[in-house]
């Protein structure tokens, strides 16, 4: 049961991550396809001096937008190295168990073993008997 709380809540996390990724990217096209079509219609426009002030500001303005973006994603980073410490651990987990319960079940699969060959040697017996019994009655 904490394996399986402990991966819901990871892939929880990993969802929560995966929009604010997918947000964010959907985002950066915005402002870098503004900036491009913003500095391309200021360059078609009129004086090369006017268009450069122009598209510069749009790309400062670009830059600023995307800066901020990177600084408020910083965290993600972090948590996704964290959820991987934490998958390595689970796995370890699981792999010690796993490894618990094999060898539970062959020390259990040598005592069934052990009582069929027993209930062989028995049945062995118990035939040698009914064909002795057998021949004391003719």
């Amino acid at each position: 049961e904490e394996i399986e709380t402990t991966g819901a809540s990871i892939r929880d996390r990993q969802a929560v991550r995966l929009g604010r990724l997918t947000s964010n990217h959907g985002e950066v096209v915005r402002v870098i396809t503004n900036a491009i079509s913003e500095g391309s219609d200021g360059g078609n426009g009129g004086g090369g001096g006017a268009a450069g002030g122009g598209g510069g500001g749009s790309a400062q303005a670009a830059f600023a937008s995307l800066e901020e973006m990177a600084k408020s994603s910083a965290d993600i980073l972090p948590s996704m190295e964290a959820d991987d410490a934490a998958l390595r651990d689970l796995m370890s987990k699981v792999a010690a168990s796993k490894t618990v319960a094999t060898k539970r079940m062959k020390a259990r699969l040598r005592q069934v073993s052990v009582a069929q060959s027993a209930i062989q040697r028995v049945l062995s017996n118990v035939a040698v008997v009914r064909d002795a019994l057998a021949q004391q009655c003719e």
